[in-house]
């Protein structure tokens, strides 16, 4: 399951728009999320089988289009530059990278537009990602390592007297940075800029 978190992120990170697909080799994959081939096909296949992709082949470089299924409509932006960089640095083993990725997903999907905070108590997160509550402090610490997101202040007044953490997410939203180029795209413009080099 981590495999195909992983992926989602990585074709959610590396969509051209909110309307359009993604495309990514499996190459691609293998260099934004740092997973072996058998680890992309896996986690392609359990997204398309619970229908959150569609898989559509092309013929030219070995790649393959991507859609993001009946998702679209509640689509939520995916910080490419913290996706990019910070996806690597997530263990592709363990219930603590599971429960992270989990959780980055819930507190996208939560994220208020204005200043890219969630603010949610551990009782909803576990109503929408079924996290146990005494795990959710160590989801968060791995997604802390790797950039994804920072507690910023804690809140009172939840429900119920339950604490409110105020969760600040990192990276792009706005889209004021030039998208990053795929894997694939940035080593074909190296090695044609290392033949355009005279000796």
């Amino acid at each position: 399951m981590i495999a195909a978190l992983k992926c989602y992120l990585a074709i959610a990170a590396y969509r051209v728009d909110q309307s359009g697909d993604t495309v990514l080799s499996t190459w691609d994959f293998i260099q934004i999320a740092r997973l072996s081939k058998p680890m992309v096909f896996e986690g392609l296949t359990i997204l398309e089988a619970f229908g959150l992709i569609q898989i559509y082949p092309r013929e030219a470089s070995n790649t393959h289009a991507f859609g993001l299924g009946e998702l679209t409509t509640g689509f939520r932006k995916v910080p490419q530059d913290v996706v990019a960089a910070g996806l690597p640095l997530i263990a592709n083993r363990g219930a603590a990278s599971l429960d992270a990725l989990k959780l980055y997903l819930a507190l996208l999907y939560n994220r208020n537009e204005e200043d890219n905070s969630t603010t949610i108590s551990h009782v909803k997160l576990r109503e929408y990602t079924g996290i146990r509550p005494e795990n959710i402090v160590r989801a968060y610490s791995v997604l802390h390592t790797a950039n994804f997101v920072v507690i910023e202040r804690l809140a009172t007044g939840g429900a119920n007297g339950h604490p409110l953490n105020v969760y600040r997410m990192r990276g792009d939203f706005a889209g004021r940075r030039p998208r990053l180029q795929r894997p694939s795209e940035q080593r074909r413009s190296d090695r044609a800029a290392d033949r355009a080099i005279p000796f």
